[in-house]
């Protein structure tokens, strides 16, 4: 929230009272790093889709397979099954909650940074090239 970086982005906020223009915070996700890489080289690509009646049931049957296997044999090789069965259907939900969370905290901080001020669309050239000659005549003034 400070100065105006060298490449204006196609949306500024202009603050209420006087000062720099406010750049928000971006919304696209972040770079992927090497262990991202070494992740989907390993599982293969990120699944896009929402957990469904399989992870369900490979939850709900992983946790019977545990009480079971506890109840009546005591524990052994039935808990160890359970626990990846419940792990296996645990992971999609899981994902999927990070995901909502992390979105919903980047369009918070989004959110507080447009209510700083008025946004300004600079994708109209007219309005870019208005934009950064403001920018370079209070650079001047400095």
């Amino acid at each position: 929230m400070g100065h105006e970086p060298a490449r204006l982005p196609a949306l500024v906020v202009v603050p209420r009272h006087p000062g720099p223009l406010i750049v928000p915070p971006s919304t696209a996700p972040g770079a992927r790093d090497e262990i991202d890489v070494g992740l989907d080289d390993l599982f293969g690509e990120p699944v896009h889709q929402k957990p469904g009646v399989l992870d369900a049931g490979l939850a709900t049957g992983g946790i019977s397979v545990i009480v079971l296997a506890e109840v009546f044999y005591g524990g052994g090789a039935l808990v160890w099954i359970g626990g990846v069965c419940l792990v296996l259907g645990l992971v999609l939900p899981v994902r999927s909650l990070w995901t909502y969370f992390t979105r919903k905290r980047v369009s918070g901080r989004y959110a507080a940074t447009l209510r700083q001020g008025d946004p300004l669309n600079l994708t109209d050239p007219a309005t870019r090239r208005a934009c950064r000659r403001l920018h370079q005549d209070r650079a001047n003034r400095s």
